[in-house]
C-alpha cells in the first residue's frame, strides 16, 4: 500500500495503465487510450457549454466537491443549516438524494 495524501492506494486492487507492464498493458492501452479521448472531448464541451444563470429570489449556499461520498458534505449542510436558523433565517435543504439511480426527483 501506498499513502497518497489522506488516502491510501492499494496497489494490489488499483493501478493506472501507464505503470501496468507486461500482458495488462498490452490489452489495455489500446483500449484507454481512445477511451481518453472521448473523455477530455467530453470535458471540453462541459467546459464550454453557456449555462444561463437563473434568479430564485433568494440567497443560495451551495456545498459540494468533485469527490463522491466520505467528503463531510452533509454534515457540513446540517452545521450550516443549524447555524442560519439560529440567526433567526429560515433554511431548506435541497438534495438530490442519497445513491439515487435514476434522473428524476
Amino acid at each position: 500500500m501506498r499513502r497518497h495524501g489522506a488516502d491510501v492506494i492499494d496497489l494490489r486492487t488499483f493501478s493506472p495503465v501507464y505503470e501496468m507492464r507486461g500482458w495488462r498493458k498490452a490489452l489495455l492501452a489500446p483500449v484507454a487510450y481512445p477511451l481518453s479521448l472521448v473523455y477530455a472531448a467530453g470535458i471540453r464541451w462541459w467546459r464550454r457549454r453557456e449555462v444561463q444563470a437563473v434568479d430564485v429570489g433568494t440567497p443560495v449556499l451551495s456545498v459540494g466537491s468533485i469527490a463522491v461520498g466520505g467528503t463531510g458534505k452533509t454534515p457540513l449542510s446540517m452545521l450550516v443549516a443549524g447555524s442560519l436558523r439560529l440567526r433567526g433565517m429560515s433554511v431548506a435543504v435541497v438534495s438530490r438524494g442519497y445513491k439515487r439511480k435514476t434522473g428524476r426527483a
